[in-house]
């Protein structure tokens, strides 16, 4: 086969110029505002990556045989969907998470469902994954 520059310049062009044209408009806040759930929708998406936004009911510190964990828990009983923050994730936030996010503030989430005991939860590991809504 031989090269031939014209059908390399021709489809480098249409990727050039395509490529930026399917990213314009998208921003770090247009993650939360595609497919955005409510935290009782969280047991029917199990092992999915999706957005939940809900206002954060608890925010707890502990101490477990995996090292230390931050617990925001979004929504009201019975249905809650609790957000697992290891310490070593935490690093990662400008901020203490308990100074950070406060009951009643509104958040929206974005990461994979996960079952433990018979309750939601979602595991964040960057502070990309979180967004505060005023």
């Amino acid at each position: 086969m031989r090269y031939n520059p014209s059908i390399f310049m021709k489809y480098g062009l249409f990727f050039f110029l395509l490529v930026p044209l399917c990213s314009f408009g998208q921003t770090e806040n247009s993650l939360f505002t595609v497919d955005t759930l409510s935290v009782q929708e969280a047991p029917q998406h199990y092992g999915a990556y999706k957005t939940f936004c809900d206002s954060i009911t608890a925010v707890h510190h502990m101490e477990t045989t995996r090292g230390g964990v931050t617990l925001i828990t979004l929504g009201k009983a019975p249905q809650t969907l609790v957000l697992v923050i290891w310490d070593e994730d935490a690093k990662k936030f400008p901020k203490a998470l308990t100074a950070l996010y406060h009951p009643g503030d509104r958040i929206c989430v974005i990461g994979q469902i996960s079952k433990f005991g018979n309750s939601p939860r979602l595991e964040v590991g960057t502070p990309r994954q979180i967004h505060k809504v005023q």
